[in-house]
């Protein structure tokens, strides 16, 4: 818990998406996406990171997932990551070609089940 809560910036960054409920005008968060530097790739001479990205099912399509994806390129970019990575299920064909859009490589590395997203910064 303290490791989700908690974030050393020199190795995760974390963004997050928040609503105000019209109702009690309390906030809601309604997107998260993070980048965590791989330290042992780090330790071996390789910039890599990897991403991960979750909106909340009723603001998906709406643009929320590509602009937090959109934005944590960046991040990576301004932090010297030369690599870019993220799992991806294989039925989620939204996340799939939202990356693909953004530039990323889709290969089957793993299993059936599991894609991965690369990108070369």
């Amino acid at each position: 818990l303290a490791r989700m809560c908690f974030i050393d910036y020199a190795w995760q960054i974390a963004l997050v998406a928040e609503r105000r409920q019209p109702e009690t005008d309390a906030a809601q968060i309604i997107a998260v996406g993070r980048i965590h530097k791989d330290r042992d790739a780090y330790a071996r001479g390789r910039r890599e990171a990897e991403f991960a990205l979750v909106v909340s099912d009723r603001f998906q399509g709406q643009g929320l997932g590509k602009e937090m994806l959109r934005r944590l390129i960046e991040i990576a970019k301004k932090e010297d990551v030369s690599i870019l990575l993220g799992e991806i299920s294989a039925e989620n064909l939204t996340m799939q070609g939202m990356c693909r859009k953004l530039g990323f490589e889709l290969r089957r590395e793993y299993n059936e089940t599991t894609l991965v997203a690369r990108m070369r910064l």
